[in-house]
C-alpha cells in the first residue's frame, strides 16, 4: 500500500467514524446503549424487575427480539468460553440443541468477539459501531477500484452505512449484509486479475458470508454476487479471461465450503432433517399490515437519518417512518 493510498483510507476512516460519532451521539456522549436487556415486558408487563424506570426511550432497531434471543446466547457464549469451555451445546432452551448448528448466531463471526471480551453493554456498542464502519469502508473500497472518483465512493459508503436495513435491522442479517461491498470487491479482482491470491481472498469472504449469521441473507447476498460476476465478467474492460476467471470462482467457492464446513455442516444437516422450527403462516407479512409493509419498504429505499422510534407503555413495536433520502 502506498503512503498516499494509507493516507486516503486514514481520512475515509476518520471521517466515517466521526459521522458515526455525531449520528449516535447520544450512545457515546449521553450513556444511552444500544443494547435492549428492558426493551420487552418478560414475565413482568411492567418490563424486568426491578428496572420499570430503566425502559429505553427508543428502538434503536425495527424490533425488540435481540434482548430475548442473541443478548442472552451471546452471554452463555461469553461465561462458557471464560470456564475454559468452547459451548457448542446449548443446554438451556427447550430440552438442548446443537449451538453450532444455530448459524445465524454467528458465533464464530469476528465482530460477535466484542461479546466474548468486553462487558455486554459495551460489546454490543463496539459490535453495533463496528459494523457501520465496515459497512463504509468496504463500499467506499469498492467504488475506488470500480474507478469512481472520491467524493462519489464516499458519497456511497455514507448511503449503505446508514442506509434502512443497516440501522433498522440489527440482527445477524446486518452481519451478512456488510459483507456485500466485501464479496463484489473480491469477484472484481478476481475477474481482472485470475490467479491464486484473488482467489485465496475470495474463498475466504465467501466463507464470511456463512460464517456471518442469518441463513436467507447469505443466500441473497450471494446470489447478487454471482450476478454481479457474471455481468462484470462480460462488462469489463479490458476484456476479462473467461474460462480462468470461471476456473479460479468455481475454486475459491470449494474452498469456501471447507472453510465454513464447521458451521454450514451442521446448519445443513438440522435444515434437511428438522422443518419443525419454521416461522407460522400467520407471521410477517400476513399480520403486518398493507401500511406497516408499505413503511417498511421505504427502508429499503432511503438512507435513515432521523426518528427515534417511541417505546409506548405497552412495548408496541416501533415504526419504520421518519427517512430522509438520498438517490
Amino acid at each position: 500500500m502506498t503512503p498516499k493510498i494509507l493516507r486516503e483510507n486514514l481520512f475515509v476512516l476518520g471521517f466515517l467514524s466521526a459521522l458515526l460519532i455525531v449520528a449516535f451521539y447520544d450512545i457515546f456522549f449521553l450513556g444511552k446503549t444500544f443494547k435492549l436487556t428492558t426493551g420487552n415486558p418478560q414475565a413482568l408487563i411492567s418490563g424486568p424487575f426491578g428496572q420499570q424506570l430503566n425502559k429505553p426511550t427508543y428502538f434503536p432497531s425495527q424490533s425488540t427480539d435481540v434482548n430475548t434471543f442473541e443478548e442472552p446466547i451471546y452471554e452463555f457464549i461469553k461465561l462458557s468460553l471464560k470456564k475454559g469451555s468452547l459451548p457448542l451445546w446449548n443446554p438451556y432452551l427447550g430440552c438442548g440443541y446443537p449451538l453450532i448448528s444455530m448459524i445465524h448466531i454467528g458465533i464464530f463471526w469476528p465482530l460477535n468477539f466484542f461479546f466474548y471480551f468486553l462487558p455486554q453493554k459495551y460489546g454490543w456498542d463496539a459490535m453495533i459501531f463496528s459494523r457501520f464502519l465496515c459497512a463504509g469502508i468496504f463500499t467506499y473500497w469498492l467504488m475506488r477500484v470500480l474507478r469512481y472518483r472520491k467524493i462519489p465512493s464516499l458519497g456511497a459508503a455514507i448511503i449503505f452505512m446508514l442506509s434502512g436495513p443497516m440501522i433498522l435491522q440489527q440482527y445477524a442479517f446486518a452481519n451478512v449484509e456488510l459483507t456485500l461491498p466485501l464479496l463484489l470487491l473480491v469477484f472484481e479482482f478476481l475477474i481482472r486479475k485470475p490467479n491464486m491470491r484473488h482467489c485465496a481472498f475470495a474463498s475466504i469472504v465467501l466463507a464470511l458470508t456463512c460464517i456471518a449469521g442469518n441463513p436467507e441473507h447469505t443466500f441473497l447476498v450471494n446470489v447478487y454476487g454471482f450476478l454481479f460476476f457474471a455481468y462484470r465478467l462480460f462488462t469489463v474492460r479490458p476484456r476479462a479471461d473467461y474460462g480462468k476467471a470461471i476456473l479460479y470462482l468455481t475454486l475459491a467457492c470449494i474452498l469456501s465450503v471447507g472453510i465454513s464446513a464447521f458451521v454450514l455442516f451442521p446448519f445443513l444437516k438440522d435444515w434437511v432433517t428438522e422443518f419443525w422450527h419454521t416461522h407460522p403462516d400467520n407471521m410477517g407479512a400476513v399480520i403486518e399490515g398493507k401500511g406497516k409493509i408499505k413503511r417498511t419498504l421505504l427502508s429499503l429505499t432511503f438512507p435513515h437519518f432521523y426518528q427515534k422510534f417511541p417505546v409506548t407503555m405497552d412495548y408496541a413495536r416501533s415504526s419504520v417512518i421518519g427517512h430522509m433520502g438520498l438517490f
